[in-house]
Protein backbone atom coordinates (compact mmCIF):
# COMPACT_ATOMS: atom_id res chain seq x y z
CA UNK A 1 0.00 0.00 0.00
CA UNK A 2 2.95 2.35 0.49
CA UNK A 3 3.89 1.68 -3.11
CA UNK A 4 0.36 2.67 -4.21
CA UNK A 5 0.50 5.88 -2.16
CA UNK A 6 3.70 6.93 -3.91
CA UNK A 7 2.13 6.30 -7.31
CA UNK A 8 -0.94 8.31 -6.31
CA UNK A 9 1.16 11.43 -5.73
CA UNK A 10 2.74 11.16 -9.16
CA UNK A 11 6.14 9.93 -8.09
CA UNK A 12 7.55 7.63 -10.70
CA UNK A 13 9.91 4.71 -10.40
CA UNK A 14 13.23 5.91 -11.81
CA UNK A 15 15.07 2.64 -11.35
CA UNK A 16 13.98 -0.90 -10.56
CA UNK A 17 16.42 -3.68 -9.73
CA UNK A 18 15.34 -7.30 -9.27
CA UNK A 19 17.84 -9.45 -7.37
CA UNK A 20 18.37 -13.21 -7.60
CA UNK A 21 17.14 -13.69 -4.01
CA UNK A 22 13.72 -12.23 -4.90
CA UNK A 23 14.37 -8.78 -3.47
CA UNK A 24 13.18 -5.82 -5.57
CA UNK A 25 14.66 -2.34 -5.16
CA UNK A 26 12.80 0.69 -6.51
CA UNK A 27 14.11 4.25 -6.55
CA UNK A 28 11.46 6.94 -7.00
CA UNK A 29 11.68 10.35 -8.65
CA UNK A 30 11.66 12.05 -5.22
CA UNK A 31 14.71 10.01 -4.11
CA UNK A 32 12.85 7.58 -1.85
CA UNK A 33 13.73 3.91 -2.07
CA UNK A 34 11.53 0.90 -1.47
CA UNK A 35 13.02 -2.55 -1.01
CA UNK A 36 10.53 -5.41 -1.24
CA UNK A 37 11.71 -8.77 0.07
CA UNK A 38 10.52 -12.21 -1.05
CA UNK A 39 8.55 -12.69 2.21
CA UNK A 40 6.48 -9.53 1.60
CA UNK A 41 8.42 -7.27 3.97
CA UNK A 42 8.92 -3.75 2.61
CA UNK A 43 11.59 -1.25 3.63
CA UNK A 44 10.93 2.38 2.70
CA UNK A 45 13.88 4.77 3.02
CA UNK A 46 13.12 8.49 2.79
CA UNK A 47 15.06 10.57 0.26
CA UNK A 48 16.98 12.35 3.04
CA UNK A 49 17.53 9.00 4.80
CA UNK A 50 16.08 10.56 7.97
CA UNK A 51 13.37 7.91 8.32
CA UNK A 52 13.20 4.24 7.46
CA UNK A 53 9.88 2.41 7.66
CA UNK A 54 9.77 -1.38 7.60
CA UNK A 55 6.38 -2.99 6.98
CA UNK A 56 6.35 -6.67 7.85
CA UNK A 57 4.07 -9.24 6.23
CA UNK A 58 2.32 -9.88 9.59
CA UNK A 59 1.16 -6.24 9.72
CA UNK A 60 3.82 -5.02 12.17
CA UNK A 61 5.51 -1.73 11.29
CA UNK A 62 8.88 -0.40 12.48
CA UNK A 63 9.91 3.24 12.02
CA UNK A 64 13.53 4.21 12.58
CA UNK A 65 14.50 7.87 13.02
CA UNK A 66 17.58 9.45 14.61
CA UNK A 67 15.63 10.48 17.73
CA UNK A 68 13.40 7.44 18.24
CA UNK A 69 12.46 3.95 17.11
CA UNK A 70 8.79 3.04 16.95
CA UNK A 71 7.48 -0.51 16.61
CA UNK A 72 3.77 -1.19 16.06
CA UNK A 73 2.65 -4.71 16.96
CA UNK A 74 -0.37 -5.35 14.72
CA UNK A 75 -1.83 -8.35 16.59
CA UNK A 76 -1.60 -6.67 20.00
CA UNK A 77 -2.34 -3.18 18.60
CA UNK A 78 0.51 -1.93 20.78
CA UNK A 79 3.08 0.77 20.03
CA UNK A 80 6.59 0.52 21.51
CA UNK A 81 8.74 3.64 21.24
CA UNK A 82 12.42 3.60 22.24
CA UNK A 83 14.45 6.79 22.67
CA UNK A 84 18.25 7.25 22.55
CA UNK A 85 18.37 8.12 26.27
CA UNK A 86 17.02 4.65 27.12
CA UNK A 87 13.39 5.63 27.81
CA UNK A 88 10.89 3.11 26.42
CA UNK A 89 7.17 3.86 26.11
CA UNK A 90 4.46 1.27 25.45
CA UNK A 91 0.98 2.38 24.37
CA UNK A 92 -1.78 -0.22 24.55
CA UNK A 93 -5.15 -0.22 22.74
CA UNK A 94 -7.02 0.40 26.03
CA UNK A 95 -5.09 3.72 26.27
CA UNK A 96 -2.84 2.39 29.05
CA UNK A 97 0.69 3.80 28.80
CA UNK A 98 3.80 2.30 30.37
CA UNK A 99 7.09 4.14 30.65
CA UNK A 100 10.29 2.26 31.42
CA UNK A 101 13.12 4.59 32.43
CA UNK A 102 16.83 3.75 32.12
CA UNK A 103 17.22 3.86 35.92
CA UNK A 104 14.75 0.96 36.32
CA UNK A 105 11.73 3.06 37.29
CA UNK A 106 8.44 1.99 35.71
CA UNK A 107 5.41 4.25 35.44
CA UNK A 108 1.98 3.04 34.31
CA UNK A 109 -0.88 5.39 33.43
CA UNK A 110 -4.21 3.54 33.36
CA UNK A 111 -7.26 4.54 31.28
CA UNK A 112 -8.88 6.07 34.39
CA UNK A 113 -5.74 8.27 34.77
CA UNK A 114 -4.51 6.41 37.86
CA UNK A 115 -0.70 6.43 37.84
CA UNK A 116 1.37 3.66 39.42
CA UNK A 117 5.12 4.05 39.86
CA UNK A 118 7.51 1.26 40.70
CA UNK A 119 10.94 2.62 41.51
CA UNK A 120 14.20 0.72 41.06
CA UNK A 121 14.63 0.53 44.86
CA UNK A 122 11.30 -1.36 45.17
CA UNK A 123 9.21 1.60 46.39
CA UNK A 124 5.69 1.66 44.93
CA UNK A 125 3.45 4.70 44.68
CA UNK A 126 -0.07 5.11 43.31
CA UNK A 127 -1.59 8.44 42.33
CA UNK A 128 -5.35 8.62 41.82
CA UNK A 129 -6.97 11.22 39.53
CA UNK A 130 -9.23 12.48 42.36
CA UNK A 131 -6.27 13.11 44.64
Amino acid sequence: NLHKERRKYGEEVQEKIEYDDGKVEEVFSDGCQILTFHNGTKKDISADEWMTTISFSNGDVKEIMPDQRIYYYADAQTIHTAYPDGLEVLQFPNIQIEKHYPNGTQETVFPDHTVKCLYSDGLKETFFPDG
